[in-house]
């Protein structure tokens, strides 16, 4: 992990209250995942596979779990930072589906299938008029 990412994952897990729901069920379960050590890597909190604290880990949106328990959300496709939609839980999908600019684009690496993308600066707008929604 870069120093930015891992104080980006200290300030989300800070700030928890803070997020938007369905951004806190996606980091939750991440969390739950790595903390059944089904993969056998988890010691006193962290990870033995990339060394990192598994609580702070799985509180940042572009991370992705080494031995592949939990993906990331964020790709470069076509040279653009994008959220990949099917992987977000089913609230936030849903709530994208009606309210986000989706592009449906085919599946990269399989082609009988599509994704839906959202362009990282879409999303974050999204996310901030999710967050301004909830709160007011």
């Amino acid at each position: 992990m870069k120093l930015s990412t891992i104080l980006e994952g200290w300030k989300n897990d800070y700030n928890k209250d803070s997020l938007p729901e369905p951004i806190k069920e996606l980091f939750d379960s991440r969390l739950k995942i790595c903390k059944s050590n089904e993969c056998g890597q988890l010691l006193i909190g962290i990870c033995t596979a990339c060394g990192c604290p598994v609580k702070k880990k799985t509180k940042v949106l572009e991370e992705e779990c080494p031995v592949n328990m939990w993906e990331p959300i964020k790709y470069e496709i076509d040279g653009k930072e994008c959220i990949v939609v099917n992987e977000l839980p089913d609230q936030l999908r849903k709530l994208i589906q009606v309210a986000g600019p989706l592009e449906v684009i085919p599946d990269p690496t399989d082609e009988d299938n599509v994704i839906g993308i959202m362009i990282w600066e879409e999303w974050q707008k999204f996310l901030s008029l999710l967050n301004y929604e909830l709160n007011k």
